[in-house]
């Protein structure tokens, strides 16, 4: 309609990480504030939820097939469910201690993968089995900072100090950089 909308989010909270779900409805990380936030698309209301564990600090976003919500809490080490049909957390504690989780993304076969930036590693989480694997990047103190998946069930990510692109194919357990 040519005009914008605005919404008002709780005092001093810095919004970070966006995505959209199935449903249209808009989530958004606020790690100063260590919540998650639902703006509704069709009624513009907003929704908090405050994450279980405190100060974990959220980061980047992806929504599974079933709707459910996924993120990774860098200082507690782990990372978060949200069922929104629940309104209910599930969190899962890395292998690595320290690993610091960065981006995730999801695979096709809704497998969760994420980067652990000071463990120098792949991470990649089965909620079917809640099961952790981890793999070592070849490049020490490489620091992965991005990460995605392609349609061949490759992992992309970048490494900020190695100043490489990687790729690792989860069924021959190989790097490429």
């Amino acid at each position: 309609d040519g005009y914008f909308t605005k919404y008002a989010i709780p005092h001093n909270s810095i919004p970070d990480n966006l995505t959209v779900d199935a449903k249209g409805a808009v989530w958004f990380l606020a790690s100063n504030k260590n919540s998650l936030y639902r703006v509704d698309s069709k009624t513009f209301s907003l929704k908090g939820y405050p994450i279980p564990t405190d100060n974990g600090n959220p980061k980047s976003l992806s929504v599974d097939q079933n709707g459910h919500i996924w993120f990774v809490e860098s200082i507690a080490n782990k990372i978060g469910k949200f069922i929104p049909e629940q309104e209910a957390f599930y969190e899962y504690e890395l292998l690595t201690q320290f690993a610091n989780p960065g981006k995730i993304s999801i695979d096709k076969h809704g497998k969760i993968w994420f980067v652990e930036v000071t463990a120098n590693r792949i991470g990649m989480f089965s909620p079917e089995q809640k099961r952790f694997d981890e793999a070592i990047i070849p490049t020490p103190s490489s620091s992965p900072v991005a990460l995605v998946n392609d349609d061949n069930g490759n992992v992309w990510f970048l490494e900020y100090k190695g100043n490489k692109v990687g790729m690792f194919n989860p069924k021959t357990a190989m790097f490429h950089e």
